[in-house]
């Protein structure tokens, strides 16, 4: 779910009864429209970007030794050839599990994925950029 707090929105998921949001993402959707300008436009269609990334992140786990440059291959061979994430649930009024679709992905094209994953990688430069500002550690003082 993509929700709207004042200037711009948070991406979250209910994973297995419990809201998973993703890490700073009220703070980079601010950073697009402040810093980088982009159009409310933009920033909705990142933000949409990202949640589905999201949502596939709590589903797909990391391999083992896999890079995040090969987790993003993978995750751009899913949308290039449409994936289903469904989730078992329990059902109090029918006392039993069933299965509930939580995305269904049409296959998307080459244009469209390349859209998709420069959302991803604005948040993840972001993300980038954000810690080397906060963590005083990566700045070498005696270069400024």
């Amino acid at each position: 779910m993509i929700a709207k707090i004042d200037k711009g929105y948070i991406v979250a998921h209910n994973f297995h009864g419990k809201v998973k949001k993703l890490y700073n993402s009220l703070e980079w959707t601010i950073w697009l429209a402040t810093i980088r300008n982009c159009s409310v436009s933009t920033i909705n269609m990142y933000a949409r970007t990202m949640e589905r990334f999201w949502v596939w992140t709590l589903y797909n786990d990391v391999r083992e030794n896999e890079s995040f440059a090969f987790y993003l291959a993978r995750y751009r061979e899913a949308l290039l050839n449409g994936y289903k994430i469904e989730e078992n649930v329990f059902d109090t009024y029918l006392q039993a599990d069933v299965s509930v679709t939580i995305n269904d992905e049409q296959p998307k094209t080459k244009q469209t994925v390349n859209k998709s994953l420069a959302g991803i990688k604005s948040y993840m430069y972001y993300i980038d950029e954000s810690e080397l500002v906060e963590n005083k550690n990566f700045i070498d003082i005696n270069s400024v």
